[in-house]
């Protein structure tokens, strides 16, 4: 009995801690915005796509970030990303890259060295 309720409650707390990533929700524009802090976007920079597989590389790659919770002290993001309502603050960098939700910066999900790599390719494409 005390190895099965230990087994279920390590699966419970696997698939807890597998449940990350941002929920984006489907739209057939994204926007992005270089940011000069977090309060500000750089508004000449705004960038506007309607290509479907441009916005699903982001979802997806926004959807298979790792989260993580607590107090979060970042330094100003690269990017606004903009999907209709929904608008995610976004740091790029060689070895990864991270995504904040405008609407929950208390939590930080952080995205895989390849999803990085695409995203900056992209984003290099489109400026």
């Amino acid at each position: 009995m005390v190895k099965r309720l230990y087994l279920i409650s390590l699966l419970f707390t696997i698939f807890l801690t597998g449940c990350g990533g941002v929920n984006v929700s489907s739209t057939d524009r994204m926007e992005i915005y270089e940011m000069i802090s977090f309060q500000e976007a750089n508004e000449d920079s705004r960038m506007e796509t309607a290509d479907q597989e441009t916005i699903d590389t982001f979802r997806e790659a926004f959807r298979k970030a790792d989260r993580s919770r607590g107090t979060v002290d970042m330094a100003d993001p690269d990017y606004l990303v903009a999907f209709g309502d929904d608008s995610f603050f976004l740091w790029l960098s060689n070895s990864g890259g991270s995504v904040i939700d405008t609407s929950d910066t208390h939590t930080l999900y952080s995205l895989s060295a390849g999803d990085s790599e695409t995203l900056s390719r992209i984003i290099d494409e489109i400026y």
